[in-house]
């Protein structure tokens, strides 16, 4: 028991110990940047020590900057610490734009260097008093689904029809592909189709057949002008074609169906 009792009192000595040293513990900053307001600098961030002197610093921040041929500037804090801090080091790049105020800027750069400078406080006793929040999501809000297609839909149509009998055929191919898209200000439309039929009959030794073959393709775009009213244009190209493949073959069959047709009411009328 007293052996237990000396190794407690003496965990709770060096506890607080340790302690005491992480209390003294404080950042001193060595600050060179040719774009910072030190008398600002130092009226922000009054919670560290801005040293003067390079050899007291056990953190220095080195700030440069460059224009970019946006018009606006490209700024960059580099951060390496000393000492107690030794090995925590980072750099932090961030931009202004072309028509950026002064008071903007400085707003800017105290933000980012109160970043670059948290990983330092939260080894001292200030980082205990350090306090942060995250904005809350909200997950009554269905997430939108990523559409690879960006809003483009796009159908296909197919038909194939047969039909058969003893002295009539015919086959029926039609295929039509719509692509459009449409949004709360326009609406475009792409779209082709293709039609072949074929048809075949025969009586007797008479064969007739003919083939029809089709082509279209057509845009359409309509923009919204108002809530009744919009605007667009509509054109279209295409071609058709008919073919008789034995086209005289069809007045042969008439002619025989008519000469048919007299003999017939001839032969009643004898009668």
């Amino acid at each position: 028991m007293k052996i237990t009792g000396f190794t407690f009192l003496l965990s709770l000595f060096v506890f607080n110990l340790l302690g005491q040293n992480n209390n003294t513990k404080t950042i001193n900053m060595y600050l060179r940047c040719s774009y910072c307001d030190g008398s600002y600098v130092r009226n922000e961030l009054k919670n560290i020590n801005h040293v003067r002197d390079l050899s007291d610093a056990n953190v220095i921040v080195l700030g440069m900057s460059e224009e970019m041929g946006s018009g606006g500037e490209k700024y960059r804090l580099i951060f390496e610490g000393k000492n107690d801090f030794s090995g925590i080091n980072d750099t932090i790049i961030f931009e202004s734009n072309q028509d950026a105020t002064t008071d903007e800027i400085r707003d800017l750069y105290i933000h980012h260097l109160k970043v670059g400078l948290l990983p330092y406080i939260l080894k001292t006793p200030l980082g205990s008093k350090i306090e942060y929040s995250l904005p809350e999501i909200d997950t009554s809000k269905e997430m939108k689904p990523i559409d690879p297609w960006k809003g483009w839909v796009t159908t296909l149509n197919s038909n194939v029809s047969f039909n058969g009998e003893q002295s009539s055929r015919s086959l029926n191919i039609y295929s039509n592909i719509k692509i459009y898209k449409i949004t709360d200000g326009w609406k475009l439309t792409f779209g082709a189709y293709n039609n072949y039929s074929k048809s075949n009959y025969s009586y007797d030794d008479y064969n007739y057949e003919y083939i029809n073959k089709s082509y279209n393709s057509y845009i359409q775009y309509v923009l919204s002008l108002t809530e009744h009213w919009s605007f667009g244009f509509f054109t279209s190209a295409g071609s058709s074609t008919f073919s008789n493949l034995d086209f005289s073959d069809k007045f042969k069959v008439i002619r025989d169906i008519i000469s048919k047709v007299i003999v017939s009411e001839r032969s009643g009328a004898e009668v």
